[in-house]
This record gives structure tokens, sequence and C-alpha cells, in this order.
């Protein structure tokens, strides 16, 4: 028995650490063969494409945020790439190209290994035994990667997984500042997450009002002070990090500005779409949590009125955002308040629950859910096959194309084309893409060829999309006009009379009008 005890905890150790390191191999994977390059990804995600394109160009003394994201997902990138080895291209892409496509990946790997440290960060918080953290964080994981949003979002280069992580940490560290009033040490230390929170996307605004309530709360006639040394450490983090844009704050809040016309007074139906969003994510990670520390759990002697202080009032950023109807697509808003409310739930977890099964019976037990957990569903993400589908089966489309209008566009011939449309930015000196304005933009440019993608211009006629088209400036009515000419048809002639012809229509799509001689 004495030998058993004795390499007990090796043996789970290594087969904690087998099983995460099998999935982490996996998914990288599957990431590797996702990844792309900007002219690519340009066609089915812009954002994306604007990420991997700043993630190339950024150093520490530029700027490149657009002031709805801050620079550190995409710094952080051109931090990873710049230690890789370096892309040469090849016979399939140029240098430039591959360079865009290993910074893809890592933006991907960005977001994925955010939400494996977000997982281990959650389990830590309900379980000490390394061992248990560490197959927790597979669990975890893949049901984080069993929702369809999570899934896509880390198949997406956006930075939403990034910034769930570090409000979490943020908050984690705060917590504990909370906990001990006289550590100076963990306060500033938190500012200083909550100011790389900041510089990572502005979403940080719905998350200070319940820091600066806790804030006077705990520290009562010292809380004015406390909150001046807590913006002090704040800004530094955010300066530090986010500098030259830093000290353009006033664009980023021009910026929230123009994006608040996308959002209106919540109605019923609103907040209940809101709820059902936010369950629809919560559900399989908070039944693990709950059921991790029925089993596993230690309970732990935070003080119980604190703590339920502090999680009350952490929701209050969730309440916050359900007051705005958004008419936009918005469920991935939800990423870093669900972050937070896990958090919350492990925290109120631990001084309610002591887990049932004796330290003798835990290792048993977590072999046999291993067994149960490989026989039943297995290891991989429920759900990526799909995925994968759908992003290869993207590119191979897209990739077409662009192959067309790369080689028109080294000719020199000129184009005009919308958004989600793929060319190559290596010539781009003779492409010039608009979001409105589609007269003008012909007049003015007298273009050989039209790029459209009917992703972007069939919102037009999406009745479902009509709330979203009128609350901003950016579609003018104008536009609708200007594409009923070209939509479904095999000519077109644009409003200053000039005649088009359809040189190619994607499955997906994309079409290529070649301009008619006179």
């Amino acid at each position: 028995m004495h030998r058993i005890k004795k390499f007990q905890k090796p043996f789970l150790l290594s087969l904690a650490g087998l099983i995460l390191v099998g999935q982490l191999t996996f998914m990288i994977g599957h990431l590797q063969q996702a990844s792309n390059h900007r002219g690519i990804v340009a066609a089915f995600d812009d954002d994306a494409a604007a990420a991997i394109d700043k993630a190339v160009i950024t150093r520490f003394y530029n700027q490149v945020t657009n002031h709805y994201y801050g620079p550190v997902y995409n710094r952080l990138a051109h931090v990873v790439a710049s230690l890789s080895p370096n892309e040469v291209g090849g016979n399939d892409l140029s240098k430039m190209e591959a360079m865009e496509k290993s910074h893809h990946f890592i933006l991907m790997l960005i977001s994925y290994f955010s939400l494996v440290f977000l997982s281990f960060l959650l389990v830590s918080s309900i379980v000490s035994d390394l061992s248990f953290r560490i197959m927790g964080t597979a669990f975890l994981s893949f049901l984080f990667l069993s929702n369809e949003v999570w899934l896509k979002f880390v198949f997406r280069a956006h930075p939403d997984h990034l910034f769930g992580l570090l409000v979490a940490v943020a908050t984690i560290l705060f917590f504990q500042s909370v906990q001990n009033p006289e550590n100076s040490r963990q306060f500033k230390i938190a500012a200083l997450v909550w100011g790389f929170a900041a510089a990572t996307k502005l979403t940080i605004l719905f998350f200070l009002p319940a820091v600066l309530i806790l804030v006077w709360f705990h520290w009562g006639r010292s809380s004015l002070k406390k909150i001046m040394n807590f913006f002090g450490w704040f800004y530094l983090a955010f300066f530090a990090i986010g500098f030259p844009a830093s000290i353009q704050v006033d664009k980023n809040f021009h910026a929230m500005m123009n994006q608040s016309v996308f959002s209106g007074a919540p109605t019923v139906e609103s907040i209940l779409e809101w709820l059902g969003l936010y369950a629809h994510q919560m559900a399989l990670p908070l039944l693990f949590l709950f059921f991790l520390a029925v089993l596993f759990g230690n309970k732990r002697s935070d003080s119980a009125k604190t703590t339920t202080i502090f999680i009350l009032v952490m929701h209050l950023p969730l309440a916050l955002l359900f007051s705005r109807r958004i008419v936009s697509i918005h469920n991935y808003y939800l990423i870093p308040f669900v972050a937070v409310s896990l958090l919350c739930s492990a925290l109120f977890l631990n001084i309610r629950i002591q887990g049932l099964l004796s330290q003798r019976w835990r290792p048993a037990f977590l072999i046999g859910l291993v067994l149960v957990w490989k026989m039943s569903v297995g290891f991989t993400p429920v759900g990526i096959d799909g995925m994968m589908t759908l992003q290869t089966g993207k590119h191979s489309e897209i990739e077409k194309t662009f192959e067309t209008v790369k080689d028109l566009q080294m000719q020199g011939y000129r184009f005009v084309v919308s958004p989600l449309f793929p060319f190559s930015y290596e010539y781009d000196s003779n492409v010039r893409m608009y979001w409105s304005g589609w007269d003008k933009a012909l007049n003015s440019n007298s273009p050989d060829f039209l790029g459209f993608s009917n992703s972007f211009y069939s919102r037009f006629f999406d009745k479902s999309m009509a709330e979203y088209l009128e609350s901003g400036s950016a579609f003018p009515s104008g536009d609708k006009a200007f594409f009923e000419r070209f939509a479904g048809k095999n000519e077109a002639t644009d409003p200053a009379g000039r005649r088009w012809s359809l040189l190619e229509r994607s499955p997906s799509g994309l079409e290529i009008w070649k301009r008619m001689e006179h």
C-alpha cells in the first residue's frame, strides 16, 4: 500500500499532463490548418484581417489600433512571431503572405491559450492539488469549446478570449486585495492588470463602476485616496502597453460613441435574449465547477460576508450590459462577463462546499472519470470537425477567386471592391475598397474591374438587418439602389451609364465584374 501511494501522485500528474498536452497538440494542429494570409481571411472576417495587418506592422512606437480594440492582442502576437522561426514563403505563398499566415496562426493561438489559462484559473479557485487542476483544465476547456460561440472565437482573430482572461485575472487579484485590505502590493498589481485589460478592449468601461463601488465599500474613509491610487496604476499600465494610442483617449471614447448608435433602450425581448445567451454560455462550465466542488473542493476560510458582497457587486457589469438592446451581432459580447460570473461562482463554492470524497478515494474516482469521459465523448471538443469543414471549405473557394484577382492586379488593372472580397495586399496600389458611397467610388477611380461579396451586399436586402442598417450613417440608402443593379444579374449598368459584365461568380458569392468596352 505504501508503494502504491508513493507512485500515486506522479502517476496522476503524468496522466493529467498527457491528456492536456494531447488536447493542446490536437487544437494547435487544427489552428495551424485553419490559418491563412490576410487576402484570404479578409473575405470572411474583415476584423480578423485587420488584426493580422496590425500584428504584422505593430511596433511599440506606432499607432496600430482602430480605437475600438486596444493594441495588446496585436502586439503580443507580434512579439511571439518575432521569437518564432521566420517564414520564408514557398511555391504557393510569397514571403509577405507567409508572414501574414504565421501571424494569423499566432493570433488564434493566443485566443486558445487564453481560454486554457482561464480554465486553469477557474479550476484552481476550487481545487489545490496540481494533478486535479491540470485534469480539470482539460475538462473545462473541452466544455468551453463545446459551445459554438467560444469555439468560433478561438478560430477568429479577435481579442475577446484574451480580454476575458485578463478581466478574470484582474478580478481574482482585486478580490485578494479586498480580502487583505492592508496589502497595498496586491491592490497595485490588480490595478495594473485592469489597465492591461483596458488596453485590450474598451468593454472594460462596463466593469470599472463595480470596481469603484467595491473600493468605496471596503476602504471607507480612505476610499478616495485608494481610487486615485487605483487609477494611477491603472493608467500606468494602460499608457505603457497602449502607447501612443493611450495619449489619445478622447478618440477611444469617440469610437465608443459611434458604436453606441447600434444600441438602444432595453425591451423585454432584448433582456430575455441576453438571459438566453448568458445561460447557454454559462450552463456547462458552471455545472462542471459545481461538480468539481462537490467531489474535490477544499472549503476555504474566506470571509463569507465579504465574498458575497464582492460577488453581487461584480455582477453589476452584467446588468449594465443587459440594459442595452444591441442590433448588431452581439453573442460574443458575453465572453468576459461569463468569465467573471464563473470566477465569482467558484469563489462562492469555495465558502459553501466541502468536497464529499476523502483524499483516499479521490485518485480512484478521477481515474474512473477519465475512463468514462474517454468512452463517452472523447477528449476532442464537440463541433471541431464542423468548424474545420467550414474554415477549410471557405479557404479553398476563396483561393480560386484570390488567384484570379491577384493575376489581374499584377497586370496593372484597377479594382474597386467591397469589404469581404479577396485581393492581394502586396499589389494593392491599384485597389480601392469602399464600405459605402459606391456611385462616387466608381466616378473617382474609373476601375477596370469590380469585386463584390454577396456576404456584404446581401445585408441591404435582408429584412432582419434593416434596423442595423438604419441605426448608423455608414450605409447610405443609395448603396442599396446601387447593388440592386448587380444582384443576381450577369450584366449591369451603373448610375453613370458604364456597362459591366459578370466575369466570375463563386459558390460562396464572390463576384468579379469586368467593364465592357464602349
